[in-house]
């Protein structure tokens, strides 16, 4: 790899990607601007990841790349190390079957010409295999031009939205503030640490700039109705949880409590999705609690405290209403009703 000061530090965690990594580089190869560097790593693939992406580096004679090869051990983790290679002003993490639009380095150059944002934003889409667009994301009219924020106003918007305003590819991160707030991604968490790093790293931040372009298209496989969800899908709740508790203790934010109560709405709604999703997996209740107290204890009577504090009047959503009803009566009736229901993990937003 070339020993040069770069623009952008692409990194690129791949687990059993060899059907996709390839296409993904070659959307990175195609940008109209050449200022970045890609990092590739491998969290102990067991196909050809490792074999089919250094092949078409090399092919294309691309000179700024690392390829990592790591013992398994999850998606945070080889973000974490794909990091510590990096050596960009800013950091994308992509993921290896993600679609890239061509200009994404160069809007992004541009917009920082101006000033050295902390946090770069971008719309993205969701894409299936076979390139169609799915419904698009309905981003609020602050976001609908190019915009400067202070980070923590863009935090606030984030928070209030129903939607997921953002994801982990849809943010170039400013490498000195990530190396100034030693921020990492969780690595005991599977789901939601991409949330709980970005929140961390508004909360960290001054200054965000908004593009009000699809630059990324991630790729939805679809779900099997015989597929299992991992009970681990609860980290993403925790994760929120931990974020509204960071933006509470802090008395400087403006609106702290408020955010605060849209980080736990918008936690409990993704605890209820994972109970429609989990619950496919069991037979009784009885044998899901076990299952779930055993891997994060006490998580139900914490959710129950979390959906008191959710006011049922204020939910436009009338059948998300009705789901934080019932678990708020009965978490056994909600378990039993979600899994007769199975796309009730639809309505309620399921990452």
């Amino acid at each position: 790899m070339d020993n040069k000061n770069v623009f952008i530090s692409f990194v690129i965690p791949a687990y059993n990607a060899s059907k996709y990594i390839e296409r993904t580089l070659e959307c990175v190869l195609n940008q109209t601007c050449s200022d970045f560097e890609i990092i590739i790593v491998d969290d102990g693939s067991t196909d050809r990841t490792s074999e089919v992406a250094e092949k078409f580096l090399l092919d294309s004679k691309f000179n700024s790349f690392k390829l990592i090869q790591k013992e398994n051990g999850g998606v945070s983790s080889a973000r974490n190390m794909g990091l510590s290679e990096a050596s960009g002003d800013y950091v994308i993490f992509l993921d290896a079957d993600d679609y890239v639009e061509k200009n994404l380095v160069e809007v992004i150059k541009k917009s920082s010409e101006k000033f050295d944002f902390d946090l770069i934003f971008w719309k993205y889409g969701n894409i299936l295999e076979n390139g169609k667009i799915l419904k698009r994301i309905k981003y609020p009219k602050e976001l609908q031009k190019f915009s400067e924020f202070e980070s923590l106003e863009l935090l606030r918007l984030f928070i209030r939205s129903d939607d997921y305003l953002f994801a982990i590819d849809s943010v170039a991160f400013s490498r000195k503030l990530l190396i100034e707030a030693n921020l990492r991604f969780n690595e005991k968490h599977h789901y939601g640490e991409d949330q709980e790093f970005v929140y961390k790293a508004l909360f960290k931040a001054k200054k965000a700039f908004f593009i009000p372009m699809e630059l990324i298209y991630r790729l939805q496989h679809g779900e099997s109705a015989t597929k299992k969800t991992s009970i681990r899908h609860f980290d993403a709740y925790l994760s929120l949880i931990e974020i509204a508790k960071l933006v509470s203790e802090d008395k400087n934010i403006k609106g702290a409590l408020a955010n605060s109560y849209f980080a736990k709405k918008r936690a409990i709604y993704l605890f209820l999705s994972s109970v429609a999703r989990t619950s496919q997996n069991f037979r009784t209740y009885s044998s899901w609690r076990n299952e779930l107290e055993k891997t994060y204890p006490g998580i139900i009577s914490e959710a129950k405290e979390t959906a008191k504090e959710i006011k049922l009047c204020k939910e436009k959503n009338v059948l998300k209403a009705i789901a934080l009803a019932v678990f708020k009566i009965s978490p056994r009736l909600y378990f039993y009703l979600s899994k007769k229901l199975w796309k009730l993990r639809m309505i309620l937003k399921t990452t």
